[in-house]
């Protein structure tokens, strides 16, 4: 089939002249694959306005490759058989009828769930057969062609080989493929555009309004578009759960805005699409009735890190940028928000921090006059499968216990005679989490406080309810670090934050690194009793 491409010299002038000031995120590399989905019309406009740079869920990758395979083909395709019980998309029930993504087993599609490297080879190699363009057959060689090819699942190792010796999908730089990596939305339109030749169209362009163009709400906005004769308007209000809405459509060259179709004193991002092709404007940012700061934010992924976003605004050269972190606690008046951080950017727009688990962040950010405020939650971490494993050999006994305990000897902070000095200590704990245990000590050793350690309980049978039986709950200066119960029994003498050096800060190294690794500070993680002492990897 003949591939046309018509592309005006004004889209080539403003297609990611900016990724700044857009709302699209993608890598440099990434940018030619996406400009030709976008040509193309095969990347719905559900989805079109994001960061293309993070793992694709299973139903986004299904909205993709049907647009594809019709743009392929020339024609709208009807699913046929038995539709999945988990998604009412009808992308999914196409896929699972041509045979692209067939699904999870017990009928289920997981729409919502991540595609690995090794899956999409299988699903490219199928979209190829699909449109017939792909190999005659598959190459069965079991010739190691990447340095963790062991890692690669059996089942998948025909459809990576052919879809390597195809280029469609390469390895990395070191030599390695990554099976069980998540595949990214660019990554996933790439091998779409690599696999076949779709077929290009002239897109549409909004030539009567330019970024931060400020609109009236309330009067009527004629809005002109080159490159359609039939085309819809659509505006998206920035943030993690907007949803594009039609705003306008137009049959001639421009479109009307009526009054009241955007809310006043907005920041949205307008785009046209041509209703025929199915091809997507960029984007054009624009305001209504008078500029405002919008600040979005987004997690990486095991959130770690939390990425800031705002929109840049002509006048405003420096923007102040405060962070404030409260523990999602329980006891909010023994253990208020502080602040994190403040700091003065000059022409920036984006700013990336550090987070722990088990915070609230508040961002504000401001300048000449405008603010935007945003929440960022963080949940704890937790090993469910690990959990799991050590709940499968959970010991009734003190001799079943025994058998499942191990001895570490970690580095620790003493006192001597006023004096911090280097030592160790060692206790026993659970098997399974002996590393963990080994790695939160060695961060505590490392950290800025110096953190001393007076005495330390791990395993220890007493019978009853008690994680300490299990071996996976630890102690920490027990004296200074005490367990109050709400009638008013203590084990300890005291909690006394900030003041003695034995006790636990809130947002200090200790908490910090046991949250990290997994574990649940008794400090404010439950009603009854609060054991500042106490850190529990199965959380109780």
């Amino acid at each position: 089939m003949r591939k046309t491409l018509i592309l005006t010299a004004l889209i080539a002038l403003i297609i990611f002249a900016n990724v700044s000031a857009s709302p699209l995120t993608n890598s440099d590399w990434a940018s030619e694959s996406l400009n030709t989905a976008k040509s193309a019309g095969i990347i719905p406009f559900r989805q079109y306005i994001s960061d293309y740079t993070k793992p694709i869920r299973r139903i986004e990758l299904a909205n993709i490759i049907i647009p594809a395979y019709e743009n392929i083909t020339g024609k709208k395709y009807e699913a046929k058989g038995e539709r999945f019980s988990d998604t009412f998309e009808e992308s999914a029930a196409k896929v699972r009828s041509l045979g692209i993504m067939v699904g999870k087993g017990d009928n289920t599609f997981s729409p919502d769930d991540y595609t690995t490297r090794e899956e999409i080879a299988k699903i490219i190699i199928s979209f190829s057969d699909a449109c017939a363009v792909s190999p005659a057959s598959l190459n069965e060689e079991r010739s190691f062609l990447f340095a963790d090819d062991v890692d690669i699942s059996d089942w998948a190792k025909p459809y990576v080989y052919t879809a390597n010796k195809i280029g469609v999908i390469k390895g990395y730089e070191n030599g390695t493929f990554l099976p069980k990596k998540k595949v990214t939305a660019e990554e996933a339109v790439a091998l779409i555009t690599r696999a076949v030749s779709l077929n290009l169209n002239e897109r549409p362009v909004i030539t009567s309004l330019s970024d931060d163009s400020v609109i009236k709400s309330g009067e009527n906005v004629r809005v002109y578009v080159d490159g359609s004769s039939n085309f819809k308007l659509y505006a998206l209000e920035p943030g993690s759960y907007s949803y594009p809405r039609e705003v306008g459509s137009g049959k001639k060259d421009f479109a009307e805005i009526a009054p009241g179709r955007l809310a006043s004193n907005k920041l949205y991002y307008l785009f046209a699409q041509d209703i025929i092709k199915n091809t997507l404007s960029e984007p054009v940012r624009i305001y209504t009735d008078s500029y405002a700061l919008f600040l979005s934010s987004s997690l990486s992924e095991g959130n770690e890190y939390a990425t800031l976003n705002w929109n840049r605004l002509p006048d405003i050269e420096v923007y102040t940028l405060k962070i404030t972190e409260k523990r999602n606690s329980r006891y909010e008046e023994d253990i208020p928000a502080r602040e994190k951080l403040t700091l003065s950017l000059r022409w920036e727009d984006g700013y990336t921090f550090k987070t722990d688990p088990n915070r609230t962040y508040t961002v504000e950010i401001s300048g000449n006059g405008y603010s935007a405020k945003e929440e960022i939650y963080v949940p704890r971490y937790r090993d469910e499968k690990l959990m799991e494993e050590i709940y499968a050999v959970y010991p009734q006994s003190k001799e079943e216990a025994d058998k499942l305990m191990t001895t570490v000897t970690v580095p620790a902070w003493k006192i001597k005679g006023g004096t911090k000095v280097s030592s160790t200590v060692t206790f026993s704990v659970h098997y399974m989490i002996a590393d963990k245990v080994k790695a939160v000590f060695e961060e505590i050793y490392n950290g800025e406080e110096k953190f001393p350690i007076k005495d330390i309980g791990g395993y220890y049978w007493r019978g009853g309810r008690t994680e300490h039986n299990s071996g996976t709950a630890i102690d920490i200066n027990s004296n200074e670090n005490y367990c109050i119960y709400n009638d008013g029994t203590t084990i300890g003498a005291y909690w006394k934050p900030y003041e003695d050096p034995y006790s636990v800060t809130p947002y200090g190294d200790v908490v910090n690194a046991f949250e990290k690794y997994g574990f649940t500070w008794g400090g404010d993680a439950w009603s009854n009793p609060r054991d500042y002492m106490h850190f529990s990897y199965l959380g109780t």
